[in-house]
């Protein structure tokens, strides 16, 4: 019974050590330093393993789906919001839209920078 309450009582000392160097502010947090390796490498490790453990196991059927990439283009042409204000049909389209943009043709290019000129003018 001694045993177990000294491996339980081992991380305490830690734990304190970790809480006041956190408290005394020996740690900087501020967005303007950028991050170290190590700090990197765990958020990296926490964020993929945020996303294994939560995001939803289903495939995405408009993935490749060229009308679902227009969708999206023209769901792009204003801000796009994130949440209640869109339907998840329209967020994979957007979703599939955006991954679609790196390969876009010099044609495609010129196309959306008309449309978006002229929705300019029209504003």
């Amino acid at each position: 019974m001694r045993t177990i309450g000294r491996l339980l009582l081992l991380p305490a000392p830690g734990a304190l050590c970790a809480g006041i160097a956190l408290t005394a502010g020996l740690v900087d947090f501020s967005a303007s330093t950028p991050p170290g390796r190590l700090e990197q490498r765990l958020a990296t490790f926490a964020l993929n393993r945020s996303i294994e453990h939560h995001a939803p196991k289903a495939t995405d059927p408009l993935a490749r789906s060229p009308t679902a990439v227009a969708a999206g283009l023209a769901l792009f042409r204003t801000m796009p919001a994130f949440g209640a204000s869109r339907s998840e049909e329209e967020v994979r389209q957007l979703v599939a839209a955006l991954r679609r943009l790196p390969r876009l043709s010099p044609e495609e290019r010129q196309m959306l920078a008309r449309e978006r000129l002229s929705l300019l003018k029209a504003a």
